[in-house]
């Protein structure tokens, strides 16, 4: 994604930031950046604070809600060796990408 460019910029590197001339005058435009749009942090801020997440420890998802901040550790999910740690894997990574979609349908991608 470092490496993606249009028109000679690099577009995902997580320091872009772009306007749109939105009106007749110069100064009308929207500016907007894409630093952390990119990120697991990023997406996972895009989700409005509402996640349903599995552990392992116990295979049943839980859903967190409204809090600034939620911290995924790599040891929540030690392995995929088994197929119930790699279909825990995938739950979590399929919700992620529903939170991309979501975002890239608001913006008419």
């Amino acid at each position: 994604a470092k490496d993606t460019t249009f028109g000679g910029k690099q577009l995902l590197n997580g320091g872009y930031t772009g306007s749109f001339q939105v009106g007749a005058d110069a100064a009308q435009t929207i500016t907007f950046k894409m630093t952390s749009a990119f990120t697991i942090s990023g997406i996972a801020g895009a989700s409005k604070g509402n996640a349903t997440i599995a552990t392992q420890s116990t295979g049943e998802p839980f859903k967190i809600t409204g809090v600034s901040k939620v911290k995924v550790l790599s040891t929540s999910i030690n392995s995929i060796q088994a197929a119930s740690s790699a279909q825990l894997a995938m739950a979590n990574l399929d919700y992620m990408i529903k939170v991309v979609d979501s975002k890239r349908a608001e913006l008419g991608a």
